[in-house]
């Protein structure tokens, strides 16, 4: 009895809870290698054993955060589809958000910015706004529309080769070059290509590829997981506004405030800016506009009386501090600020007076001095 009764808790748990997920690789290795050869077959890329592992790890993360991760990319698919195809390029570049930024709509690292993390330079080259009010690089739309045309250069440049063109986008084009030259070869393998570039994603390829087959398989697919939409519309500021107080007024957290706005960086809005805010806020927005203007009067006032006194605090310490240095000239007292490599015996020969006079006017008990002490000197 005590034996069959694990058995039976088993059978009432999967009766009870029928729905339960269950994780791609609780099937057998022969199914999942059979799936991701079917995905992985158009791409011209061998298998790699350290892929199914890559995909296990994801898996195995947290599932609302990963849930989450996939919503967001679902909901720009589309968007970034659109742009890649304007240049006929291999649909697997659509991937390259989730390896590079995970579809944190504020990603930076290094001089990175964006899901497909431009640099700036190529913001520049692409006609991208980046001053302290706007970062399109930040933008899906704007940031896509560049890094296809970032892709399709790569692409016509490594003769479509899409792995060369995706390792070059996430190193450089002179990095595949230079590994190319190395291997002494014009088509290496691309996971000996990668090993050569040393990225500091790791495994990019397989980092890509798990990502395609989580987006087509499996709890997280496209078809268990539907896009997290967000419809917005534009409303226009007559008058400064902050940021955070729009929020507020809308009741709306900072990371939808982002989405309506994924390129805005300031907190204090210039009058006539356009602004994006949920669909259904635009009555509330409008109801409330007037008092969001009378909360940026008010803030600005009392900023400026802070500010005022800060500045009248900073004058009253100068004029202290300058009546202080003329009361100094003129009794012949000096201050010096012990250099590095000073001693007693230096700074008293520079001013003319003996390294005793030193001791007695600043009460020293013997010749040590530290860098940076004050000393005052009588002449």
């Amino acid at each position: 009895m005590n034996l069959r009764a694990p058995f039976l808790l088993l059978i009432l748990w999967s009766v009870t809870y029928p729905f339960a997920p269950v994780c791609l690789h609780a099937q057998s290795d022969s199914l999942y290698h059979q799936r991701v050869s079917q995905q992985i077959k158009p791409l011209r890329i061998p298998y790699s054993p350290a892929l199914a592992e890559m995909t296990k790890q994801k898996e195995r993360q947290a599932p609302y955060r990963m849930k989450e991760t996939m919503a967001v990319f679902y909901s720009y698919q589309p968007l970034f589809a659109q742009a890649l195809s304007k240049y006929e390029l291999p649909p697997v570049f659509q991937y390259i958000p989730l390896v590079i930024s995970k579809m944190d709509i504020r990603y930076q690292e290094g001089g990175l910015r964006g899901f497909w993390g431009l640099s700036y330079l190529e913001g520049v080259r692409y006609g991208l706004r980046m001053d302290s009010m706007y970062d399109e690089r930040y933008d899906p739309q704007l940031s896509s529309e560049a890094a296809a045309a970032i892709l399709h250069r790569l692409y016509q440049s490594f003769e479509g080769d899409a792995w060369e063109t995706f390792l070059a986008y996430v190193s450089s084009p002179a990095a595949v070059r230079a590994a190319k030259i190395r291997l002494r070869s014009d088509y290496p393998s691309p996971y000996a290509l990668q090993e050569q570039l040393r990225l500091s994603q790791g495994d990019a390829i397989d980092d890509l590829l798990s990502w395609l087959y989580i987006s087509h398989f499996g709890k997280f697919s496209a078809e268990k997981n539907p896009p997290s939409s967000l419809h917005s519309c534009l409303w226009e500021c007559q008058n400064p506004i902050y940021a955070s107080q729009l929020r507020q007024c809308l009741a709306i957290d900072e990371r939808t405030f982002l989405r309506c706005n994924p390129s805005l960086l300031a907190e204090k809005i210039p009058a006539h800016t356009q602004l994006g805010i949920p669909a259904g806020k635009a009555e509330t927005c409008q109801r409330l506009a007037d008092s969001l203007y009378q909360l940026y009067a008010e803030q600005h006032r009392l900023d400026s009386i802070a500010k005022a006194l800060t500045d009248s605090v900073q004058r009253a310490q100068d004029s202290l501090k300058n009546a202080q240095a003329a009361a100094n000239k003129k009794s012949g007292q000096t201050v010096h600020t012990v250099k590095s490599g000073e001693v007693l015996g230096r700074i008293a020969a520079k001013y003319g007076v003996t390294v005793a006079d030193i001791k007695r006017w600043n009460h020293l008990k013997s010749d040590l001095i530290q860098i940076g002490q004050k000393l005052i000197i009588y002449r």
